[in-house]
């Protein structure tokens, strides 16, 4: 009986991890996306755009200054932007917008599910590069990026870059 018992009871907690492991990996989006786009894409997809999009502009821009994770410490003021960013206008390939222009620009929605699969500029040479983004006016007044699906192997030559500039700053004792 006992034995019977704590059969039972295993089974239905292999079966609850089970299934919410199956609800988590269909919530989390997967699919590797960049914001910042080294070389521009050959053809923007109408459908990369949300509907509702305003004053979309495509543009060479440059960092201003890092990205900004906008929540705080303990996610206080969180929303549903993840970070922003602002750039600073280098050419304009589309849209209304002039040479100079700076934006404030947010990305990275929470409610995308996919945090650790987003590329964005973090070391200091990925700072001081330009980048191709797409931009559009959202219907809240903020000015978002638009993501572009990239290749896990993009990922993993980021998420590299990124590994050896840690192993670089931590070898040479750099403490923030």
């Amino acid at each position: 009986m006992r034995l019977a018992k704590l059969l039972k009871s295993s089974l239905i907690s292999i079966w609850c991890v089970t299934t919410s492991a199956q609800l988590f990996a269909t919530e989390q989006n997967r699919t590797p996306a960049a914001y910042f786009m080294e070389q521009p894409p050959a053809d923007i997809e109408p459908n990369n755009i949300p509907k509702g999009a305003q004053d979309v502009i495509v543009a060479k821009v440059r960092l201003d200054q890092p990205v900004l994770f906008l929540g705080g410490r303990h996610c206080e003021g969180c929303t549903n932007d993840i970070l922003g960013a602002r750039l600073k206008i280098v050419e304009v390939r589309a849209g209304s917008a002039q040479i100079g222009q700076e934006l404030f620009v947010h990305f990275g929605q929470r409610s995308e599910h996919r945090e650790e699969f987003i590329t964005y500029p973090t070391t200091p040479d990925q700072q001081s590069r330009e980048y191709t983004v797409v931009s559009y006016l959202d219907g809240d007044g903020k000015r978002r990026l638009v993501p572009f699906q990239i290749s896990k192997l993009e990922l993993e030559k980021w998420q590299a870059e990124l590994l050896a500039y840690d192993r670089e700053r931590r070898k040479n004792n750099y403490r923030e």
